[in-house]
């Protein structure tokens, strides 16, 4: 409600609204997850399964710090846009181009410190 007001002598008022809403308080550590399952849009399956395993593989293949919120935002993109009943097209190569841009350094071995794994993990996802 707007507007009204909770006291309480004994502690703190939380108020959560909200799909998805988790809240944890007064922990050492905290682990929460939440499981959403989403149908693919017909003929879109295996570009879902392959953008999700590059997602499982960005953190262990050394992206840069700026590169690795882009990465897995452009990945966000195109998974939200094929569980769309009509996908749009232009959003999903854009999200693909995107992503593919910031594996092509990877690829290129532009550093000395990009083992061949990690090239050859790139190159994969960018073929898929």
């Amino acid at each position: 409600m707007v507007g009204s007001r909770t006291t309480n002598g004994c502690g703190p008022v939380v108020t959560v609204a909200g799909d998805h809403a988790q809240i944890a308080w007064g922990n050492d550590s905290v682990a929460q997850g939440q499981a959403r399952t989403q149908q693919v849009a017909e003929g879109y399956e295996a570009l879902a399964a392959a953008v999700v395993k590059v997602r499982q593989g960005l953190t262990h293949v050394g992206l840069a710090s700026e590169d690795q919120p882009a990465a897995l935002e452009a990945s966000n993109e195109v998974l939200a846009e094929i569980t769309q009943p009509q996908p749009d097209r232009t959003r999903v190569k854009r999200g693909l181009t995107m992503l593919m841009g910031v594996l092509a350094p990877l690829v290129a071995g532009g550093s000395a410190a990009v083992e061949e794994s990690t090239r050859q993990w790139a190159m994969t996802a960018i073929e898929q």
